[in-house]
């Protein structure tokens, strides 16, 4: 395609003369206009949008240096050439402080008009040829984004990244901002639906994912990526707690009447701790290859029954449960990979981010709800595990304070 010139002259000879003193056609230019005044050739630019543009410098109405200025604005990419009587070295400063390519005085010369042509077409292409490569690399990127992110997530559960390149990822994906939830969904057993071979097998997983990404979208913004076991892992921005404290039974729900499939739904808030992701994958993939311990079952359904209760011990529930501290505390770590007082702490402030979504409680009752005996006990809990303090959390995720 060729680049469009605009010579603007208040004199009809010199614009005429130059629109024909070379052959633009061979220099795979078009004339696309001529102008005869400052503001004439402003109102051009503006619809026929040229690649170079012939100016003189003194012109009726508006000046050419003015009119340089006043193009950059509409075509920050339009080329100039000057063109003047005067060889004054204020008028070849200024024109260089705005970017102007070359500086002709009149007459004309045809070979020195050439010569700034050639030069000047040279280095439009050599753009050219850059900004379609960038171009290309662009779409290319895009097409091929989908693919990079799950290479970064498959990256991050298996812990093939420092926090340089995790940091450096982040950026890239956008993925910074409030993406500090995470969940892995499991089949506990196989779905009949998926027993008639591969195909069955290649539907039914579009479906399972399709389902959890329906449901996962009613928490925030999320991403979403299979493992080599086809679990499914996601990354989520959680903007509706309570749907995210939700979210295990009305997955389990859908799947189990959608896809005659049981699933389980593991979450977890990490924070600003990105580390504790391939920890917490590899224990929730591992986790199903070893029954859990009774005791450690019975030992979570009674935190979760008395965690508010700020008395809770580990002592209390070996006792609720007729066990011996060291025996529970054994089990317990290798079924958690966590100490009691860790897992508390965790499911505590897990808890009190459904509560900090309702700007009506207050920062003292949310403490004492979740088991804490003061406000700054609380505090220093949460901002431990999730990086920020409860009030920051409330502001950043639904901008009320305490």
């Amino acid at each position: 395609m060729p680049y469009k010139v605009l010579i603007a002259d208040d004199e009809r000879v010199i614009r005429e003369g130059m629109a024909t003193l070379i052959d633009w056609n061979q220099h795979e230019f078009e004339v696309c206009g001529l102008a005869a005044n400052g503001l004439e050739a402003l109102d051009m630019i503006a619809k026929t949008r040229p690649d170079l543009m012939l100016v003189d410098i003194q012109m009726p109405q508006l000046s050419g240096l003015l009119l340089i200025e006043k193009a950059k604005v509409i075509a920050p990419d339009l080329e100039f050439i000057i063109i003047t009587g005067y060889d004054e070295f204020d008028f070849a400063r200024q024109a260089i402080n705005l970017g102007v390519r070359d500086y002709l005085l009149k007459p004309i010369k045809e070979h020195r008009l050439l010569e700034s042509v050639e030069r000047i077409r040279k280095e439009m292409d050599r753009q050219r040829r850059s900004k379609e490569q960038y171009d290309f690399a662009i779409t290319q990127l895009e097409k091929n984004m989908t693919v990079l992110r799950e290479q970064f997530l498959q990256q991050l559960i298996h812990g093939q990244l420092v926090q340089e390149e995790i940091d450096e990822m982040l950026g890239f994906h956008k993925l910074q901002a409030g993406y500090d939830h995470f969940c892995l969904l499991r089949q506990r057993r196989q779905s009949r639906l998926g027993s008639n071979g591969e195909w069955d097998r290649q539907l039914l997983r579009f479906a399972i994912q399709n389902i959890f990404e329906e449901k996962l979208a009613e928490c925030g913004p999320f991403v979403c990526s299979a493992d080599s076991q086809y679990h499914l892992f996601a990354l989520v921005k959680v903007e509706k707690p309570g749907a995210w404290q939700q979210l295990p039974r009305v997955v389990a729900e859908a799947m189990r009447q959608t896809l005659d499939l049981d699933i389980m739904l593991d979450q977890d808030c990490f924070g600003r701790d990105w580390t504790l992701i391939p920890v917490r994958y590899d224990h929730w993939t591992h986790e199903q290859l070893r029954p859990v311990n009774p005791l450690t079952e019975r030992a979570i359904t009674y935190i979760a029954d008395h965690y508010s209760d700020p008395d809770l011990s580990f002592r209390r529930i070996c006792e609720a449960l007729f066990v011996s501290s060291s025996y529970l505390s054994k089990v317990f770590k290798q079924d958690t990979h966590e100490t009691f007082v860790d897992y508390l702490a965790k499911y505590r402030i897990q808890k009190s981010l459904q509560l900090l979504a309702k700007p009506e409680i207050r920062m003292y009752e949310i403490a004492s709800q979740v088991g804490y005996k003061s406000q700054q006990y609380f505090s220093a809990a949460f901002k431990k595990i999730l990086g920020v303090s409860p009030s920051e959390y409330r502001t950043r995720e639904f901008g009320t304070g305490n």
